[in-house]
Parts: C-alpha cells; structure tokens; sequence
C-alpha cells in the first residue's frame, strides 16, 4: 500500500485536476436509485472530491482519503472530510450509503475483508454500499499502484455479511479501452 500511497501523494495535484471532470453519472445513477432523500453518505477514497460534490446537491456527505492533499482540497470545497480509509473505518450504524468507487481496488487483498466488514459496521439497517473493481483475476503491481481485479465469484470471498443487489459490467468510460469494470451495489 506504501507504494500506492506515494503514488497518488507525487501526483495528488494532476490527478485532482484529471479525474475532477470524469463523467461517472453511469456509476453515480446505478448508485442513487437506491437511496433515500437526504441520506448521508460516505465518500470512501474521495480523491479529487468530484462524487462527493455531486452527492453534496441533494445528500449530506463525509469525505474520507488517506491523501492529505485529497483532504484538504476537497476541505476547500465544503465538504466534510477526513485522512482515513477502509481498513481503519470506525463508524458504526452512521451512513445510508457508502460510495466507494475505484477505491477499494488498492487495499491490499489480505485487508480487504476486513474492509468490507468496517463498511458493513458504518452503515445503519438497510444500508446500501457502491464498490468499483477492475473486471478480472489479477492482483498486483501496475503503473507503481496495487491492484485487485474482481468478477462476480471472486468479490463474494470478501464481502461477508452483505448482499449484492445489482452487478453492472462496464467498459472503462474514461480510457475507451478494453478494460471493463464490475460495479455493484450492496446492502446491508
């Protein structure tokens, strides 16, 4: 995870400025059809802040990020937010929903039930959880950040007690290549 961290530390400033304008209204919609009004969310691995600026026009959001400079700049926008991460998550019976898109990707594999358990803790009954992975069996190393790849079989080994309510597969809209990637959506 050191790696990884050093990574988007190095390039916390580029990333903001890139990823700030990605459309993932796709991913965001799949998301909210599952939420109440005026639920409160946690933005889990809010990076550049760009979901939580969305959730924060119809919902009350808290951003977490392990990236300081993540933090403070979505701080500068008004949002609620914190140096954290899944793996030492402490809430518990507090959100409506979790978004954690392309996050939890980069938690180490031994570390990932465990998250998903913290998660599970977070949220109050009938809580609903977003999680995004790269679409396929690979777990390592690629551009100097962790990576685990995940299907339909293989995210049930770690997501304990919740249940999957909606899968959706999806080519990458950023970089229009061949990489896919499995969206679902959880409940408590």
């Amino acid at each position: 995870m050191e790696k990884t961290l050093k990574y988007y530390k190095e390039n916390a400033e580029s990333y903001i400025s890139t990823s700030l304008h990605y459309d993932m209204s796709t991913n965001r919609n799949f998301f909210e059809k599952y939420l109440k009004e005026n639920s409160l969310i946690l933005d889990l691995g809010c990076g550049s802040g760009r979901d939580s600026f969305h959730f924060a026009k119809k919902h009350k959001v808290i951003a977490i990020d392990p990236i300081e400079e993540f933090v403070s700049s979505v701080k500068k926008k008004g949002i609620e937010a914190y140096v954290g991460d899944a793996e030492t998550l402490s809430y518990e019976n507090y959100f409506d929903g979790i978004w954690a898109c392309a996050s939890l990707l980069h938690v180490k594999e031994e570390n990932l039930e465990k998250s998903f358990s913290n998660c599970y803790k977070a949220l109050k009954k009938d809580g609903v959880m977003f999680c995004s992975f790269k679409y396929g069996d690979f777990i390592g190393y690629e551009n100097d950040r962790y990576f685990i790849y995940l299907d339909e079989q293989s995210l049930k080994k770690y997501i304990g007690e919740f249940k999957i309510i909606d899968v959706m597969i999806i080519q990458d809209e950023i970089r229009k290549d061949e990489l896919n990637w499995i969206n679902v959506v959880l409940k408590k």
